[in-house]
């Protein structure tokens, strides 16, 4: 999914990010949408990782966002949904950060893998129990 649009990705994107930025993107229909949302702010920062993360509320459901009207809802579901991986792009000032560009995107994503330090902290879309972490 992507906010704050509140579509559902249907095709393929591909990101290729380096040093923070994303450098290229490549796929189909939603590929180009992303690409043509990013360079519409005609500012390099939109292209900026903000931050990264992974969904723990058990509660909150990936399929939410197609039950409810678009105005009716901020898609918090999407964005905590237990075992997802969100990346967000562009401002970064609410961390300390010094990136204000005005657009700000979402992308809650379902079956990752992810890794921190060479080690597991979500795989498949299951969070790992904190107990089984290598300190």
């Amino acid at each position: 999914m992507v906010f704050p649009y509140k579509e559902y990705v249907r095709t393929p994107i591909t990101l290729r990010i380096e040093r923070g930025f994303i450098r290229a993107i490549e796929g189909g229909l939603d590929a180009a949408y992303l690409r043509s949302v990013l360079e519409g702010q005609r500012d390099p920062d939109a292209f900026a990782v903000s931050h990264v993360g992974w969904g723990l509320t058990r509660n909150a459901r990936w399929d939410a966002l197609g039950q409810y009207d678009k105005n009716g809802t901020e898609g918090q579901d999407a964005r905590g949904f237990y075992g997802n991986f969100l990346f967000s792009t562009g401002p970064n000032v609410s961390g300390g950060g010094i990136r204000a560009v005005p657009l700000h995107l979402d992308v809650p994503m379902r079956r990752c893998s992810v890794y921190l330090d060479e080690q597991p902290m979500v795989l498949n879309g299951d969070v790992i129990p904190t107990e089984r972490h290598i300190a």
